[in-house]
C-alpha cells in the first residue's frame, strides 16, 4: 500500500518538525511520508534549520506570504492525506482558520492540533501568576486561563481536529480531553563532549522568557547562593543584562554548550512544568532546578530526576543541589541521561503520536 502523506505545520515550536520527520522516515518508511512548512524560520546563528517549504512571513510581504500561502494550501489538498499543525498554526491565516480546517473535514484529511504553550494559555494569566505566586502556593486560584480568540482556537480544534496533543498537563486542565504529549529531544543535537570544570559549580539560568520564568526570584536567590559559596560557585547569567523579555540570551548553540559545562541549570518557578531547557540540560548531565506543581506531579515519569522547587524555598533547594554536585565530586550525572533517553525521546515515547497520526 501506498504510504501516506502527512504535512507538518506551520510553526516549529521546541524544533519538532524534523524531529518528527526523522522519526517517520526512518521508522515508517512503508506507511508514512513526511513533509514539513514553516511561516517562521529562525535565523542560522541560532540554530539552523531546514524545512521541505518555507514562508518566512516576518520577511516576506503581507502580499506575497497569502499569495503563497494560498497556492500551498490548494497544493496541499491534493497531496497531503494528515496534517500535523504545531502552536495554533495553519496555512492559511488565522482568520481563514474555520475555513481551511473545514475544507480538510469535507475532504476526508485527517487534522491533528497540536498545542504547545502559550498558543492556548492567556499571557494575562501567566501574568496574574507571576505577580500572585505566593498567594498560588498558598492556594488562590485563577481560572481564566484563555483569551476569546484562543477559545475560538480551541473550539475549531474540538470540531474538526481528529486528535487534540498538548505538549504540558497544565493545558489539560483547558482541554480535558486533550491527550498530552511531552517534549521529546532528538538526542543527536545535544551530542556535544562533556566539559564540566572540576574546580567551581557552574549554575547556568538562561530564560527564553522573564514572563514565564519568574527571574526576580531567580536572580535574587543565585545572588544569595553566590554571596555564600563565592569560593565554590560561578553564575552563568547572561540574561540578567537584557531588558526585551522576547529577546534571546544565547543561541542554541551557545546554550548547549554552556550546557555541557554547567552543573546546575535553573529553568522556571511560574509555569509548574518543564520543558526542553530541561531535558536538553539533564541530557547533558545537568541536575535541574524547576518549579512542579503538584497538580501535575501524577504526570512525571517514574524517578524524575529534577529538583522541584517554588519561590518560597528556591535557594534552600538550590543549596541543596550544590551539596549533591559535590559529593558527586562535580562530574556529569550520567543517570540523567539515561532518563532523557528512557522518557523523552521519540524512539521510546512515540505512541501518543502514531495513534494521532492514524497508524
Amino acid at each position: 500500500m501506498k504510504p501516506k502523506r502527512i504535512l507538518f505545520a506551520a510553526v516549529d515550536t521546541n524544533y519538532r518538525m524534523a524531529h518528527y520527520a526523522k522519526f517517520i522516515a526512518t521508522q515508517l518508511p512503508n506507511t508514512l511520508k513526511a513533509d514539513t512548512f514553516s511561516k517562521v524560520v529562525l535565523p542560522p546563528n541560532h540554530y539552523a534549520t531546514s524545512y521541505t517549504y518555507t514562508c518566512p512571513i516576518y520577511e516576506w510581504s503581507a502580499l506575497r506570504t497569502y499569495i503563497y500561502c494560498a497556492c500551498f494550501f490548494v497544493y496541499s489538498l491534493c497531496v497531503y492525506d494528515v496534517f500535523h499543525f504545531i502552536a495554533g498554526e495553519n496555512i492559511l491565516t488565522r482568520k481563514l482558520r474555520k475555513l481551511e480546517l473545514s475544507i480538510y473535514q469535507l475532504l476526508g484529511k485527517r487534522v491533528i492540533m497540536h498545542f504547545a504553550g502559550a498558543d492556548v494559555r492567556s499571557n494575562n494569566y501567566i501574568d496574574w501568576k507571576r505577580e500572585h505566586i505566593v498567594e498560588y502556593l498558598s492556594g488562590v486560584k485563577n481560572t481564566n486561563y484563555t483569551e476569546p480568540f484562543q477559545d475560538a482556537l480551541i473550539k475549531n480544534a474540538r470540531k474538526y481536529g481528529n486528535a487534540v496533543l498538548v505538549s504540558t498537563p497544565d493545558m489539560l486542565d483547558i482541554i480535558p480531553e486533550a491527550t498530552y504529549y511531552p517534549v521529546v529531544l532528538d538526542m543527536e543535537q545535544v551530542n556535544i563532549k562533556l566539559e564540566k570544570s572540576t574546580k567551581k559549580i557552574k549554575i547556568l539560568y538562561s530564560p527564553s522568557s522573564h514572563r514565564t520564568k519568574g527571574s526576580d526570584y531567580i536572580h535574587m536567590a543565585l545572588e544569595a547562593i553566590l554571596a555564600n559559596n563565592a569560593n565554590d560557585v560561578e553564575l552563568i547569567t547572561p540574561s540578567k543584562l537584557i531588558t526585551n523579555t522576547n529577546q534571546y540570551s544565547l543561541t542554541r548553540y551557545e546554550l548547549l554548550q554552556q550546557m555541557s559545562q554547567a552543573h546546575i541549570v535553573i529553568d522556571q518557578l511560574i509555569i509548574g512544568w518543564y520543558g526542553l531547557k530541561t531535558i536538553e540540560a539533564l541530557a547533558l548531565g545537568c541536575e535541574v532546578v524547576c518549579y512542579i506543581d503538584d497538580a501535575y506531579a501524577h504526570n512525571l515519569f517514574d524517578n524524575c530526576p529534577i529538583h522541584n522547587a517554588n519561590v518560597n524555598n528556591l535557594q534552600g533547594v538550590i543549596q541543596s543541589v550544590i551539596h549533591k554536585v559535590k559529593a558527586n565530586k562535580l562530574l556529569p550525572n550520567t543517570q540523567t541521561i539515561q532518563w532523557v533517553k528512557k522518557h523523552h525521546t521519540i524512539e521510546q515515547n512515540n505512541t501518543a503520536l502514531k495513534k494521532a497520526w492514524g497508524v
